[in-house]
């Protein structure tokens, strides 16, 4: 179970809180630590576990508790997928804009001309899933990405999807 626990990130098992390692950068010659933030999913893999969310306002990965990549952008982590040794991370930029990141490398899943959110990230071959929501006029629309391609599922008011799991 991944979350946060008095303003730092943490990772519960068996009921014992695990502190996240703290992200820390060199400003000016002068080490800068953030707080490690709030994490947002958890995934195991061959016995490392993965945590993706934000800490000083970056998007962050964590491997078995240490900072193990920050993106170079600001923004939050949603969700964290490892398949094939490639790490996938779905969430927001912090200009509002859906993306995913695999392996570090960013990816834009919306045109960037309105603000929307990347919730769920599952791979599945070598087919990639996201699901999402996009604001709108009248509330917010659910959106579905196969591979970058996306579908949307509108309707009134507040309408998100927040988790996709697939089943072949």
């Amino acid at each position: 179970m991944a979350g946060i626990s008095a303003g730092n990130a943490v990772v519960w098992k068996n009921g014992k809180a695990q502190a996240l390692g703290k992200r820390v950068v060199w400003k000016n010659d002068e080490e800068q630590v953030f707080d490690s933030g709030t994490a947002y999913s958890v995934f195991v893999s061959r016995g490392d576990v993965y945590v993706a969310g934000t800490s000083g306002g970056w998007v962050t990965v964590w491997k078995n508790g240490e900072v193990q990549e920050q993106f170079s952008d600001g923004g939050t982590g949603y969700s964290i997928f490892v398949s094939n040794s490639k790490v996938y991370v779905a969430g927001v930029t912090s200009g509002g804009d859906a993306a995913i990141w695999i392996d570090g490398e960013r990816e834009y899943l919306t045109d960037r001309t309105i603000s929307s959110v990347a919730r769920s990230v599952y791979v599945s071959g070598s087919d990639v899933y996201v699901a999402g929501y996009k604001d709108s006029g009248r509330g917010s629309a659910r959106l579905f990405w196969k591979n970058g391609d996306v579908q949307e599922f509108g309707g009134s008011g507040v309408s998100r999807a927040t988790s996709v799991f697939v089943v072949e």
